[in-house]
Formats: C-alpha cells, sequence, structure tokens
C-alpha cells in the first residue's frame, strides 16, 4: 500500500462545529487541529455523505442504504472513504491529545487498535488507501444489507471486525472472544511490517488520548447532543 495520506475525515451536522466552544470540541476536534497543523482536516455533513455514497454504489446498493439510519450509513461510508483515500477518522466526540506523528512511526501504513478485549476499535481508523481490510467490510455490509440484517451494532462494529479477523486469521471472530482471542489477533497485526495496534482503555487510555477525563466525557457528549439537537445512535440520549 501506498504511504498514510495526512487527511483526517470527521463527520457532524455541519461544519461550523468546528467553531464551537463546547469543551467536548476543544477536547477533541480542536487539538486534533492544533497537534496535527500538517494534516487536512475535513467535517463531512450528512448531504456530502449522502452524495459519496451515491457516487461509491451502484443504483442497487444505494437502494439498500438510503434509508437506513444516518450512522449506518456513516458505518459504510467510513470504510469507503478509507478504501479510497486512506488518511484518518475520528468520531468528532472521541477526546484527543496525542499527535500523529507519534501514532504512525515509520513504514506504517495500518493502525488498527483495540478496545479492551472486547472487538476492534472502529471509531479510529487510520490507513493508506487500497487497505483489503476495508474492501472486505463494504462487501460484508452489502451483503449482510442484501441479507435483510438491519441490527446497527451487527452491521457497523462487529461487521468491521469480521473484516479486520477474516483478512488477518482466515476466519471471523465475533466480538468479546476472550483475553487470549484479543492478544492473538493484536499479535497478528503486530507481526505486519507495515501495521501497529494498541489496546485502548477508553475514555482514559486510547491510542490518541491519555488523561482523566473519565465519566465526565459522557456528560460533556450528553450536554452536546442536547445543544446540537442530535439524538444519540442509541436513541437513549
Amino acid at each position: 500500500m501506498m504511504s498514510i495520506p495526512k487527511k483526517a475525515h470527521l463527520v457532524w451536522n455541519h461544519k461550523n462545529v468546528i467553531n464551537s466552544n463546547h469543551p467536548l470540541i476543544t477536547n477533541g476536534l480542536h487539538k486534533l487541529i492544533s497537534l496535527n497543523p500538517d494534516w487536512d482536516v475535513t467535517i463531512y455533513t450528512p448531504d456530502e455523505i449522502e452524495n459519496n455514497l451515491k457516487q461509491a454504489l451502484s443504483k442497487e446498493d444505494y437502494e439498500l442504504i438510503k434509508n437506513r439510519h444516518f450512522v449506518s450509513k456513516i458505518d459504510l461510508w467510513r470504510l469507503f472513504k478509507l478504501y479510497l483515500e486512506g488518511g484518518f477518522y475520528l468520531d468528532l466526540d472521541r477526546p484527543y491529545n496525542i499527535p500523529l506523528s507519534e501514532v504512525i512511526d515509520e513504514n506504517i501504513t495500518w493502525v488498527c487498535p483495540t478496545s479492551k478485549d472486547y472487538d476492534i476499535t472502529c471509531d479510529f481508523l487510520l490507513s493508506a488507501p487500497n487497505n483489503p481490510v476495508f474492501l472486505t467490510g463494504i462487501e460484508m455490509y452489502l451483503s449482510r444489507l442484501k441479507e435483510g440484517h438491519t441490527g446497527q451494532y451487527f452491521l457497523g462494529p462487529q461487521t468491521y471486525m469480521h473484516a479486520v479477523t477474516y483478512n488477518l486469521l482466515g476466519e471471523i471472530v465475533n466480538t468479546n472472544p476472550g483475553a487470549d482471542t484479543m492478544d492473538r489477533i493484536r499479535n497478528k497485526i503486530s507481526e505486519l511490517p507495515f501495521a501497529k495496534t494498541y489496546r485502548e482503555i477508553p475514555p482514559n487510555d486510547t491510542i490518541v488520548y491519555k488523561g482523566d477525563i473519565g465519566d465526565e466525557l459522557e456528560v460533556q457528549k450528553r450536554d452536546f447532543y442536547a445543544k446540537e439537537g442530535v439524538k444519540h445512535w442509541t436513541g437513549e440520549w
């Protein structure tokens, strides 16, 4: 694969979020920008994501996704974005304080952290373009839509973990497989000369954040979403 392009892809309802002074944004997006001045950071809106999917998908496949929840569209869109363009995807509500120059070592073209020993982190994607993991994820996602699957978690995080483990191990591993299996997955990633991994323990210890934000992050998320008039994908708040 080629090198990782210095392009960061984030998503929100409007681009003016970059000017927000809410703690969730000052602890995340603003630090991402300030700590990576040589990276091009773009906020993509729902209309842009919709247009990207229309362009990337066949008419038949677009019909499968067009009436899905917006979060489901993001799950598929980010796989396309990373496969076609490469770069960095991060959920807007993740805290951030570590420069990407400290994350991407020389000759690394794919960074794939895990969330504890539960699953593959899917709200952080960092890769050069043409990574076969993302192509597998796209194919699995569309195939599962055609089969009638509707579960948002299954189609998003679970399918991404299936794509990663199928490419790494030649088998599909479900979430929460146990510490031994997750160690095997991380060891397999570490053996690849172009890849690295990290065992995240969110929210205080992730590959791009070290701190003591703890329960405050949940408070910030709920407050920010409420002020922005956005419903969390779980429907709980």
